[in-house]
């Protein structure tokens, strides 16, 4: 029996509240895999720097800190996207990319920075 995913319902223009981290990630399409940091999370979606030819409707895998959540790119601008996760992190997950993040160093640039050409810059 194939299960039809369908993204977390929004209320208002976000469905919580986001936090800010900076912590590697990838993003993994059929077309392949992208390495990215996550700037801002919450337990029904993330934000993101990605490359100019991922698309709003895209769907993929994002992987942060071991865990795997199903997703789709639900908005594009300024270089960032934001993912809507098709369902919530649970608590214990989102807790644990949260300790992650405070274990990061604060305010360190992004690995992986892109340009409108698509090639990763120095």
């Amino acid at each position: 029996m194939m299960v039809e995913m369908v993204p977390v319902r929004r209320l208002g223009t976000r469905a919580s509240a986001r936090i800010p981290v900076e912590l590697d990630a990838q993003f993994q399409t059929p077309a392949g895999a992208v390495r990215t940091t996550v700037v801002n999370l919450c337990r029904v979606g993330a934000c993101m720097p990605l490359p100019f030819y991922i698309a709003t409707g895209d769907e993929g895998l994002l992987i942060v800190e071991g865990v795997v959540v199903p997703s789709r790119v639900v908005w594009k601008r300024a270089g960032l996207c934001g993912l809507s996760f098709y369902r919530p992190l649970l608590p214990e997950c989102f807790q644990a990319i949260r300790d992650a993040a405070a274990l990061e160093p604060a305010h360190k640039p992004p690995k992986h920075i892109w340009g409108t050409s698509g090639a990763r810059w120095p």
